[in-house]
């Protein structure tokens, strides 16, 4: 699963972001538990290929300061 792996990948890797799509925000948050995250940024788009609205989010591990 793509957002659960892309949290697994932050946690386990000091320093690094990742890129959530909006479909895999639940599977992402759920594989989090209660660690922390930074929400870096959101990105509202569309989806060229499919003609659809998109949003992305950038995370880092961690509380925000």
């Amino acid at each position: 699963d793509g957002g659960a792996a892309a949290a697994d990948y932050i946690l386990n890797h000091p320093g690094a972001l990742a890129l959530v799509e909006e479909r895999e925000e639940i599977a992402f948050r759920a594989q989090l538990g209660t660690q922390d995250v930074q929400e870096l940024a959101r990105i509202e788009g569309i989806n060229y290929s499919r003609g659809k609205p998109v949003t992305l989010r950038l995370y880092k591990a961690g509380a925000a300061p």
